[in-house]
């Protein structure tokens, strides 16, 4: 079991609870005069996270996607949760047609972006997109099937959907002080700060050491997808690492970050992901969604 901890120092106007959870150094905005209020909200932020975690990983053996993706082909439980998280992929992946693909995360196999400088062969790729396809995918309202072979990652959505629960379980618990919710750079704002200004986040410059864009967030949340730290560099060329389910090979001409605002944490993680996905479209496309947006092209 991974230890967990929650650290909660005092700021000049509150607290910031900070703990680790999904691959990522996490935090809580807390405007508030209480001590044990704001302890309360980390808590329950922090264990959100970590239940989400605990469910939907792909790394640790025990979770309910791991043991799904080990089924061979079996039926498994499908609950109501989850059945709505696959509700929502539904729409991503007609609105996408078929580049948002959970069943795609299988490439990672050829495709390390561990700092390597070398890219994988067709011969490698190519065995790897029978195993593609979310339509394959059977559910009920209470099951689910994957075909042999095949796998699901929900990397692209969990983080980010988690922001969104966790601060619901805080408006459900009538935790109502000002929250900035920070799960390694994908933020869910409960609203204005107490003194009704915006909350002032960075979004960092992706072709620019050390210099970030402040961008005011009153309502909703913000997520940025891009290739600063996944890529490969290989014969003068970069490859990022958002990659095409029906070629097996990264999208060609897409910008290097895409940063969106939109009403939740969710929707903008996977906006800014279709974006990267659009290739040379990306910034058409956002203009289309009627979203706040930031792109930055190579």
């Amino acid at each position: 079991m991974l230890k967990r901890e929650l650290c909660l120092s005092q700021t000049e106007t509150g607290y910031r609870a900070s703990f680790f959870a999904m691959a990522s150094d996490c935090e809580v905005l807390i405007e508030s005069d209480s001590w044990a209020v704001a302890s309360q909200i980390g808590g329950l932020v922090a264990e959100e996270v970590w239940r989400l975690q605990d469910k939907y990983s792909r790394y640790q053996p025990e979770s309910w996607l791991s043991q799904l993706n080990q089924s061979s082909g079996q039926w498994c439980s499908l609950d109501s949760e989850t059945a709505g998280l696959f509700d929502f992929i539904d729409q991503i992946y007609d609105l996408s047609n078929g580049l948002f693909d959970p069943t795609s995360g299988i490439l990672r196999r050829v495709w390390l972006f561990d700092g390597q400088h070398s890219i994988p062969d067709q011969s490698e790729v190519e065995p790897l997109l029978s195993s593609i396809g979310w339509r394959e995918v059977k559910r009920t309202a209470d099951k689910i099937k994957l075909p042999k072979g095949f796998e699901l990652d929900l990397g692209g959505l969990v983080k980010e959907w988690a922001a969104d629960k966790a601060l619901a379980m805080l408006q459900a618990a009538s935790l109502n002080e000002p929250v900035l919710i920070n799960l390694g750079g994908d933020l869910r704002v409960s609203g204005p700060r107490k003194n009704r200004q915006p909350w002032s986040v960075g979004v960092r410059d992706p072709l620019k050491e050390n210099s970030t864009v402040q961008v005011a967030l009153s309502q909703g949340g913000i997520a940025t997808s891009g290739d600063e730290h996944r890529f490969i560099e290989y014969q003068g060329k970069r490859y990022g690492h958002l990659l095409n389910p029906k070629t097996g090979w990264p999208i060609p001409d897409a910008p290097r970050s895409a940063t969106v605002a939109a009403p939740t944490c969710l929707l903008s993680g996977v906006l800014s992901s279709l974006a990267l996905l659009k290739g040379g479209e990306a910034t058409s496309f956002l203009k289309d969604q009627n979203v706040l947006h930031w792109v930055q092209n190579a």
